[in-house]
């Protein structure tokens, strides 16, 4: 099965600093969010770096355990 990536966006960086700024906000680091979801810590700090390269489903798998809505992290995006 295709991976489905975000598309095109010239603003990514907004992206990495909304998945940092709600890891701060709820206590977790990298290593938290790895072990409670199926990404791997390794990925996990390659798609914060180049969040271009982030898939749907880690998006909805990163909110999900951040426990907000998909859609909170791609503000001004």
């Amino acid at each position: 099965m295709p991976k489905v990536k975000l598309g095109y966006s010239n603003n990514y960086r907004a992206l990495s600093e909304n998945i940092k700024i709600n890891m701060i906000k709820k206590g977790y680091n990298r290593q938290d969010i790895a072990d409670k979801s199926i990404v791997k810590y390794s990925t996990l700090c390659y798609r914060i770096r180049c969040p271009e390269t982030l898939t749907i489903k880690e998006l909805c798998i990163i909110a999900n355990t951040l426990n907000i809505a998909p859609g909170e992290l791609l503000e001004g995006v």
